[in-house]
Formats: C-alpha cells, sequence, structure tokens
C-alpha cells in the first residue's frame, strides 16, 4: 500500500513538473495580494532556534514574525499522524519564511524528499499547510466546480484565439495556462501550415453552457489533422497542450515514479536490511516450531481458492467456523485462523480479525509454553 501511494504521489508531482510552465499562473486573484505574500515569504529571518516546540506554536511565531496569514488544516494532519502538539527541533540563520516552511514540511515527513506527505499552497493571500492528499483533492474540487460554471453567452465572431480562452478564463475564474511553443511553433514536429498560433481567428457561439464545454469547443474548432489539443486538470490549474504532448508527459512521469520507488529502495541502510533479514529468519524459525502438522499445508492450499469457488463467503465463514471448533491440530488451526482473518477483513468485520488473531497468539504462545515444558521434563 505505501508502494502504490508512494508511486501516485511521485507520479502526480512530476506530471505537475513537466504539464506546467510554472507553480503559480496568473488569474482573477488580485496580483497585487499574490505579490504582496510572495514579499512576505521571501523576506529574511535572522535566526530561527525551536528546540521540541509545538508546531502549533512554531507556526504562531511565523506567523507574528512573517505577517503571514498561516494556518493549518489539524483535522488533515491528524489523520497522517501530525497533531498540534508535535515537537519541532530546528536552528537556522539567515533563511527565508519560504525556505523555513519547507523545512518544516520535510521535518514532518520523516526527512524524505519522496515519502513526504506534506505541503502548503498559497490562495487569497492565505497559506494553509495539510497533507498532500487533502490539498489535491480540494484544488481538484475547487477546479470542478469552476469547470461546471455556467456561461451565459459565448458569442466569438472572428476573434483571436487567446482572447478567446482569456474569456472563457475570467467568466469561470480558472487558472488557465496554454503551452503556446508546442502549439505554433517548430518544437510540435508539424509543418508551419499545421501550427496553431495565438492570433489565429476564430468564430463561435454558444449559449447557457458550462465552461468545461466552452473550453472545448474552443480547441476543438482549432484542432487539424496533425494536432490535437486537449486540456488536463493538474491541482488548480488547466493547462492546454497537444495530445502527443500529454502522452509523452505520463511516459516521462511513469518513468520517473519508477525510478523514484527504485531509489528510495537501494537508499536503506545495509545493517537496517541486515535487521529485517534476522527478524524475518526468526519469524520463520517460530513457525516451523509451531506449525508442525504437515496437514497445514493442505488447508492453506485449499484457502488460497476461497476467491475462485462459486460459493458465497458468508457460507464459507459458516463452514470454517465449524471446522475450527472441531480442530484440535494447532497447525490446522493456525491455518483457519488465518483464513477467517481475510475473509472477515474482506467483509469488513474488524472486531472477528482481531478475535482471531488474538485466539491465534494465545494458541501458539500456550503451545510453546507446553513444549518447553515437556522438554525440561525430558533433561530432569
Amino acid at each position: 500500500m505505501a508502494s502504490k501511494k508512494l508511486l501516485v504521489s511521485v507520479l502526480i508531482v512530476t506530471m505537475a513538473i513537466l504539464l506546467s510552465t510554472s507553480a503559480l499562473t496568473a488569474g482573477p486573484e488580485d496580483k497585487s495580494d499574490v505579490d504582496l505574500t510572495q514579499q512576505k515569504l521571501a523576506k529574511k529571518l535572522d535566526a530561527i532556534n525551536y528546540h521540541e516546540t509545538p508546531l502549533s506554536e512554531v507556526l504562531y511565531d511565523l506567523r507574528a514574525r512573517s505577517g503571514l496569514n498561516i494556518i493549518a488544516n489539524w483535522n488533515a494532519l491528524a489523520e497522517e499522524g501530525v497533531e498540534q502538539d508535535k515537537s519541532i527541533s530546528l536552528e537556522l540563520h539567515d533563511v527565508t519564511v519560504k525556505k523555513v516552511l519547507r523545512v518544516i514540511l520535510n521535518d514532518l515527513g520523516g526527512g524524505d524528499t519522496y515519502l513526504q506527505g506534506f505541503a502548503y499552497v498559497v490562495d487569497e493571500n492565505v497559506i494553509t499547510i495539510s497533507s498532500i492528499d487533502d490539498l489535491t483533492v480540494a484544488a481538484e474540487a475547487e477546479v470542478q466546480q469552476k469547470l461546471r460554471k455556467k456561461i451565459k453567452k459565448v458569442d466569438f465572431q472572428e476573434i483571436r484565439l487567446r482572447e478567446a480562452i482569456d474569456f472563457i478564463q475570467n467568466a469561470s475564474g480558472m487558472n488557465i495556462n496554454v503551452k503556446w511553443n508546442l502549439l505554433g511553433s517548430g518544437a510540435s514536429g508539424h509543418h508551419e501550415r499545421y501550427w496553431i498560433l495565438p492570433g489565429q481567428p476564430i468564430s463561435l457561439r454558444l449559449s447557457d453552457v458550462s465552461a468545461e464545454k466552452a473550453l472545448a469547443a474552443v480547441l476543438d474548432s482549432v484542432t487539424n489533422e496533425n494536432i490535437q489539443l486537449v486540456y488536463v486538470v493538474d491541482e488548480n490549474v488547466v493547462t492546454v497542450t497537444t495530445r502527443d504532448d500529454l502522452d509523452e508527459a505520463k511516459e516521462r512521469a511513469a518513468d520517473e515514479a519508477e525510478a523514484a520507488a527504485s531509489a528510495v529502495a537501494e537508499a536503506e541502510f545495509p545493517q537496517k536490511k541486515a535487521e529485517r533479514v534476522e527478524m524475518k529468519l526468526g519469524l520463520i524459525g517460530q513457525l516451523q516450531k509451531v506449525c508442525f502438522d504437515p496437514a497445514a499445508a493442505g488447508l492453506i492450499a485449499t484457502a488460497g481458492l476461497k476467491d475462485d469457488v462459486s460459493r458465497e463467503r458468508p457460507e464459507i465463514i459458516k463452514d470454517l467456523e465449524a471446522r475450527l471448533g472441531e480442530t484440535k491440530s494447532l497447525g490446522l488451526r493456525n491455518a483457519l485462523h488465518l483464513v477467517l482473518r481475510d475473509l472477515y477483513k474482506a467483509n469488513g468485520n474488524n472486531e472477528k480479525v482481531l478475535e482471531h488473531l488474538r485466539a491465534m497468539l494465545r494458541e501458539n504462545d500456550a503451545a510453546i509454553v507446553k513444549r518447553q515444558s515437556a522438554g525440561a521434563a525430558k533433561k530432569i
């Protein structure tokens, strides 16, 4: 699960880098507010010295020293294991507020660049700190709402393509970034007669249509046999590009994600790897001592077919519970407990999952004690 989340996170970040020309795209928001916030983020702080200071107090201090509106989504942070009293220890000199925030976020993520799950976003002069999952969901929901916004009337009569897109951007509130360098140059790999230029005339009439459909209609009106225009939503930016560029970006993002996952795996210390191997060997040894009934192997193999047989899960659970009550062999009981654990987990019955795991631990502990006592008695 962790590796899957890692690949998805890296894929999202990489796609953002490949498809966007800048982190911030000019939009409806007041430019003066954006500039002021960026100036405050770039403000240098002489000294930062936090020693096991609660995160809430750290953010309060940064607000007071920078003049920034900094808030935290504590509910989303708590879901990732970060509470308001999370201790922060940090000593820095002559650094910007932006750098301090990044160091703190990196510390919350355990110092691992690839696995870091926290970030901040600037929106209407407010900086919100939260988990990447929360920020991504919120940004996507906001963009989807803007895409669904109704435009009463679209009446383009031989106006320039750039002006048509600007109209949709202003009417919807979306941030639209067009990769003109690909549409109207040799970078597209197509002959000049297929280039799509900002000044290309467009005529279009629509009424009571969503911003999404209006944008799609504009792109369709200038798409030709060699260059197909598409748009992709990434966080709070709608990027217009070519189909070829989008496909190439997806391939590069997948390659980057795979490389990142490999880098994380290879970065582990050999000593930790050795410790895990030793631990697993120890567990195997214990299982060999406890699961001494060869018949268990047959039951485990049969249990592997539980998802393939045409029986309802409750019926299988009922049969296996009955078998468990009749079975004395520890090996068979272990196998039955594990199979029932999986079945109850699939049903969402966590109480039964814990019940079978606890029962299995008790039975195995009793068996180990019994065998040790028998061995000691033989020596006497």
